[in-house]
Order: C-alpha cells, then structure tokens, then sequence
C-alpha cells in the first residue's frame, strides 16, 4: 500500500488561526482536543488532504481560506479497508456522490 502525500503544511493552519506553529498546546486547544502526539507528528510530516480537509473544518475554516492551492476537486480517492473507492466521503464531494438531484 502506497503512502498519501502529504502536502498541506500545519504551519499554514497555525499562522491562519494566530498560533504558533510550535505551541503545540495552543494547536491541540484549537483543533479541539486532537492528541498533542499527534500534533506534533503532523506538523513534521504535513497533513494528506483528507487531513487538512478535517483540521481546517475544526478550526472553522474552509481549506482554501488556508492553503490557496487547494484543489478544486479532490486529488485522492479515500477508500476503505479493501481499497475500492468510497464517493461521497468529506467535505467536499460533489451533490452527485451524496445523491443529491
């Protein structure tokens, strides 16, 4: 199983909300409680874009208010346990994948 790139930096999230990137405190209070351990990983590594999609979302944010390359549809396809695609995941899928008319 290959990696999600990771390209959406925490940093961008942090300067946006007005805390630094490396209270890591201040990014778990703001992210509603996310485990600090975490927070820390992901500052390091990046957030794929489901991830980014998630922790902007609990900032009260749209992605693209934080990263300006977001992407107008989604890069990767989130699947579940047995790779087959799952339309319809996240906060951005289209009316056609939810099923609206």
């Amino acid at each position: 199983m290959s990696r999600l790139p990771r390209p959406f930096a925490v940093a961008d999230l942090a300067k946006v909300i007005g805390v630094a990137v490396t209270d890591t405190r201040g990014l778990t209070q703001a992210l509603g409680g996310i485990d600090r351990r975490w927070v820390r990983r992901c500052r390091d590594s990046g957030l794929t874009e489901r991830g980014a999609d998630a922790w902007a979302t609990r900032c009260g944010l749209h992605p693209l208010e934080v990263w300006p390359s977001w992407p107008d549809e989604p890069v990767s396809r989130w699947s579940g346990e047995d790779g087959a695609e799952q339309p319809g995941r996240g906060a951005h899928a289209t009316a056609h994948q939810v099923g609206s008319p």
